[in-house]
Parts: structure tokens; sequence; C-alpha cells
């Protein structure tokens, strides 16, 4: 679990609560490159927890620690991701 950012245009920054997708990458990567303006931008390919998240100005050490204690509490697992799809700005 990371918590990411990213420009926008009316905030400044948003924040996000992804898990990077590593082994999906062959799979999204292409798409990602072509329809995705913040691919280049150091995104991974990930799967989103929490959008919007926090003020970035908020994501101080203590909620990092919070978030650490919390997704470090549940034991790790596999998933399969059957489909993939565009997520349009609202």
């Amino acid at each position: 679990m990371r918590v990411a950012s990213r420009d926008d245009v009316s905030t400044g920054v948003e924040t996000s609560l992804v898990v990077p997708v590593t082994e999906a990458m062959a799979a999204v990567e292409p798409w990602r490159e072509r329809l995705d303006p913040f691919s280049a931008g150091g995104m991974p390919t990930h799967v989103t927890v929490e959008y919007p998240f926090l003020p970035p100005s908020d994501v101080d050490e203590s909620v990092r620690s919070s978030l650490a204690a919390i997704f470090g509490s549940v034991p790790a697992f596999g998933f399969v991701l059957t489909e993939v799809r565009l997520q349009r700005e609202p």
C-alpha cells in the first residue's frame, strides 16, 4: 500500500491510496501509456483503494504510521484481476 499524489488543476495536488500491481504491467501499461496522463508521472500499475484520500498537507508521519499498522496487520493474500477498466474522470 502506498499513498500516492498527483497534480490537479483545481487543488494543486491530490492523494490516493493504491496497491501497486507490478504483475499486471504487461497487460495494462500499453493502455496506460496511450490513455492515462498520469502514467508518465511515476504512478505504477495499481489498484486504487481510496481516491481522493486526504489533502496532501494532512498526510504526515502519523497518518503513514497508522496506515502501516492497519495494513501491516493483514496477511498477504493472492488475487486475480479478470478485466481491465478505464477510470474516466468525472
